[in-house]
């Protein structure tokens, strides 16, 4: 069956890999080279890369993880650290890209088809992300362009600019589990892990599968949860554009001492 998607905006999402487990190394003085985590209880949250050389997984038993790498830092995540360490990330891109949106420390999203008449293509920006954020933050950088959010984020994962006609192709073939990519609460990847959960026991595997199924079916038999998954295999975005965005008609300013660090 052929699915026609819907022109979503030409979305650029900038990833910065393993962010809070790499923020927690650098506030412990942790270099590169070692082996770290960060826990959610009993459990792996975030493995630094060179952790993974060892085997070591996201959601792993720390007791499993450290059998497998006996030297392992296992740290406390600090989602406020993170945050505010990432706004240096952010800032960096804004010397781009004026516009930008975080979903959650270690990935923001961003408009891509103005910069790119400014910079000449969409890999142009890319590129100037890329380096503009090696130069003023210090990090690297995973970079991708699609049409919509979710697009956008998979694409920035494999580093890739996906044609505008081609979203459907590069979302198509892909497990319903790469929607976890966009969540960025916690109470609504338990709320998508059931939704996902479900759909495999109907035989939907993949993002065709459900972007086949009418949107208002999908809507009305499985609630909000659905009508989001679905909108975003379809290669839609979400996102509210600046035009319509309501901007506050009263400032209010406060002096802090001392001051707060965000």
């Amino acid at each position: 069956m052929s699915v026609r998607v819907p022109a979503g905006q030409r979305t650029a999402a900038v990833w910065v890999p393993d962010w809070p487990v790499l923020v927690a190394m650098s506030a412990q003085e942790i270099g590169l080279e070692e082996p770290a985590v960060t826990h959610r209880g009993r459990r792996v949250q975030v493995v630094s890369a060179f952790a993974r050389r060892f085997g070591v997984r996201k959601n792993m038993p720390l007791r499993a993880a450290q059998e497998l790498c006996p030297h392992l830092h296992v740290l406390d995540a600090d989602e406020g650290l993170a945050a505010r360490e990432f706004e240096f990330v952010a800032q960096a891109v804004q010397e781009v890209v004026p516009e930008i949106e975080i979903l959650r420390p270690g990935l923001l999203l961003c408009a891509a088809r103005g910069p790119a008449k400014y910079y000449g293509s969409e890999r142009a920006v890319l590129e100037a992300i890329t380096e503009m954020l090696a130069e003023r933050a210090g990090c690297e950088a995973r970079v991708g362009v699609s049409n919509g959010i979710l697009a956008a984020i998979l694409a920035a994962r494999a580093m890739r600019v996906v044609p505008e006609d081609q979203t459907h192709d590069f979302l198509g073939p892909r497990p319903l589990s790469d929607l976890l990519y966009a969540v960025t609460e916690g109470p609504q990847r338990t709320e998508l892990e059931n939704f996902m959960s479900l759909q495999t026991r109907l035989g939907i595997a993949t993002f065709a599968d459900l972007a086949a199924l009418p949107h208002a079916h999908v809507l009305t038999r499985f609630g909000e949860i659905g009508g989001w998954a679905h909108k975003l295999a379809t290669g839609s975005d979400l996102r509210r554009r600046s035009a319509d965005r309501q901007q506050p008609d009263v400032s209010v300013s406060l002096a802090l001492d001392p001051p707060v660090a965000r």
